[in-house]
């Protein structure tokens, strides 16, 4: 599903009007008929349709008067004072009260009353472009909301939502489902508007085709792309080399999750270059998976071990790097050698970030990818934890810009950034992922996606929409409290074989 950010989505709008003819108050009375449409699902009776001042209440106008139309029991409280109502937004309003509509004007008793005596309360107070914390009567109006035990449908937005970026400053809605017109709103996939919005349901309302294609929407949803035919004869090298560059005393956890998730991903052959002194051990739990003991100190890898994973790499489709790997000067010096000559693609991760000298990346010809969580990005960027955590895109894409690599951006809602300014927010997963391991995993599918040769992007996309996708298995089978990351390697067969049935 394509997102558009406020600004995207006001040039959608402004474009299908200005260059394509199509009258503002008919897409206004295609959204509210959408809305009306959605309301009517609820077999409820009783309607309260709370408007604002601008054109997301008059959206609600128009709502209400198709529902009147269908017999319901109606009314509009009115947020402001009818006098100063314009344009389109007016115009439904007269409309409504033509056709009979009760109307209370301000946030009163009676408007409360008739709120709380509603089985539905439609929010149209604010609208995309409302910034900042909702103030005066918008605010009471909201909290007043919030606090009743109603179903709530939002027009566009959940009012105080933040559409870019998903921020909520101060109050917002808590709507159980969001209605919004012709394509999605980047802000409601992000949390933690995500969480206010409930169910989002996207109707089209007649934008112009050429005017989303004009608007140069470059974000969406990451959704699942069928994957490489394998042919008959194929065989365990033609079908993707990982190598995987992990492990440290005390992490050697990482190391296989990693290792085996790449296995179970689908390549032929996965190697796993170890510290020498941990090579028995993971000799022994890594059946499938073979091992390359490098050059260590008895607890991490040393320098010294860059030739031997070089040397390797030559023959790898792909290189997972980072997992459990450590972090000290050894370490650092390791990383920073390995990614400045290494020729496959890489794939960067957990200390393999926290070692890297992000300069080096400027320089590199081959796809890398990097997968940090909020505190990863903070420490590789120098930016405040807390903006990243609010601003997740905009970090991500500047990011990938900058350094011409692709970025996953891992939290409760996961982000990717491509170097060409493409944005995808993901959808699936859930809470139960916040264990350790998950990442690891993550790493290890991507890894080896791309060593099967898909298409680069393709390849970072499905791989973190297959880690979320059996996440989600993994859930439904354990519970999110029990889920382990082994139980999401468990699932990834079962996602895989969905989605290429």
């Amino acid at each position: 599903m394509l997102l558009a950010n406020v600004k995207q989505a006001r040039d959608i709008d402004r474009l299908t009007i200005n260059e394509y003819n199509i009258p503002s108050i008919l897409l206004m009375e295609n959204a509210g008929k959408s809305v009306c449409d959605v309301a009517l699902k609820t077999n409820a009776t009783k309607f309260v349709v709370v408007v604002g001042k601008g054109n997301n209440g008059g959206d609600g106008s128009v709502a209400a008067r198709h529902l009147h139309c269908c017999g319901k029991i109606v009314s509009i409280v009115l947020l402001c004072q009818a006098k100063t109502l314009s344009g389109d937004a007016k115009a439904v309003y007269e409309y409504a009260v033509n056709v009979g509509i009760n109307v209370v004007e301000g946030f009163n008793e009676k408007a409360k009353k008739l709120i709380k005596d509603s089985d539905v309360i439609i929010d149209a107070i604010l609208g995309i472009g409302a910034k900042g914390q909702p103030k005066g009567v918008f605010m009471d109006a909201i909290e007043y909301i919030n606090k009743l035990d109603k179903y709530v449908i939002s027009v566009d937005v959940p009012s105080g939502a933040n559409a870019d970026n998903g921020n909520i400053e101060g109050c917002a809605i808590k709507a159980k489902e969001t209605v919004t017109f012709g394509i999605g709103r980047l802000g409601l996939m992000l949390y933690p508007a995500k969480e206010y919005a409930g169910k989002v349901t996207v109707k089209s309302i007649g934008f112009a085709p050429k005017a989303i294609e004009k608007a140069k929407v470059n974000f969406a949803t990451v959704e699942y792309v069928n994957q490489n035919n394998i042919p008959d004869d194929c065989h365990k090298g033609s079908v993707g080399k990982t190598l995987v560059v992990a492990g440290s005393q005390g992490m050697t956890g990482a190391s296989y999750l990693a290792s085996l998730s790449a296995l179970k991903s689908g390549s032929g052959v996965v190697s796993l270059c170890i510290p020498y002194s941990l090579n028995n051990i993971l000799e022994q739990k890594t059946t499938e998976i073979m091992t390359i003991p490098v050059a260590d100190n008895g607890v991490t890898m040393t320098a010294n071990a860059k030739d031997v994973i070089l040397k390797n790499a030559e023959k790898y489709n792909c290189m997972v790097i980072g997992c459990g790997i450590g972090n000290n000067e050894e370490v650092t010096e390791l990383v920073n050698q390995v990614v400045k000559y290494a020729k496959c693609p890489l794939v960067i991760d957990a200390d393999g970030i926290n070692c890297l000298e992000k300069e080096n990346l400027k320089s590199l010809n081959n796809n890398v990818v990097i997968t940090p969580h909020i505190g990863e990005m903070a420490r590789l960027t120098g930016i405040n934890a807390e903006y990243i955590k609010n601003n997740l895109l905009e970090v991500a894409i500047n990011f990938a810009k900058e350094y011409k690599v692709a970025v996953v951006l891992k939290c409760a809602t996961t982000v990717i950034a491509f170097p060409n300014g493409k944005g995808y927010v993901n959808t699936y997963g859930n809470k139960g992922m916040a264990t350790a391991g998950s990442g690891d995993v993550l790493a290890g599918i991507i890894g080896s996606f791309i060593a099967q040769g898909e298409q680069f992007e393709t390849a970072v996309i499905n791989g973190v929409c297959v880690h979320s996708m059996a996440g989600d298995k993994a859930s439904d089978k354990y519970g999110f409290r029990s889920m382990s990351a082994t139980n999401i390697i468990e699932c990834i067969s079962d996602v895989l074989m969905e989605g290429n049935e």
